[in-house]
């Protein structure tokens, strides 16, 4: 007997046969299959012995990079949720304290890489943070940098 699976996520039939058959009977299982149906560019797999799929537990490490491109769960958790990362944070306060090392009255912080989401939370941040004159500049509509000014005689006045 004979049971078939269709896995949309790889475009795999699985074809599980109950007893265990040499390589030509597969072979032969795989070409009757092909020739009865229309699976476009589908790739098909014949198993001999007990084949149990397993609901959302394809093991997609074994698969090309193809699926790279998709990003994951916790990627768009992230940029929905107008989360920060580790590393914005840490490059926004390397960036205005060189711009106080530097005597500047403003510290220039890019924001290429934040979603809009991401840009008004830092904005947000540094003005909890006490910085008061904070505005993003953006390019269209995609943020482009974050200008902060920098109050340097009140910074030195508390040394």
């Amino acid at each position: 007997m004979e049971t078939v699976y269709y896995i949309g996520l790889i475009n795999t039939w699985v074809i599980s046969l109950d007893s265990i058959c040499n390589s030509k009977t597969l072979e032969l299982v795989k070409n009757n299959f092909k020739s009865r149906n229309d699976i476009g560019n589908a790739h098909v797999v014949v198993t001999s012995g007990k084949f149990v799929p397993t609901e959302n537990k394809i093991d997609l490490m074994h698969e090309s990079k193809k699926y790279d491109a998709i990003p994951s769960y916790e990627e768009v958790k992230l940029a929905m949720n107008s989360e920060l990362t580790d590393e914005q944070i840490k490059t926004a306060g390397l960036t205005i304290k060189q711009a106080v090392s530097y005597n500047l009255c403003a510290a220039h912080i890019d924001l290429i890489e934040f979603t809009p989401n991401q840009a008004n939370s830092m904005l947000r941040l540094l003005k909890a943070k006490g910085y008061s004159d904070c505005k993003i500049r953006v390019n269209g509509n995609t943020p482009d940098y974050l200008i902060v000014q920098l109050n340097t005689s009140n910074l030195r006045s508390k040394e």
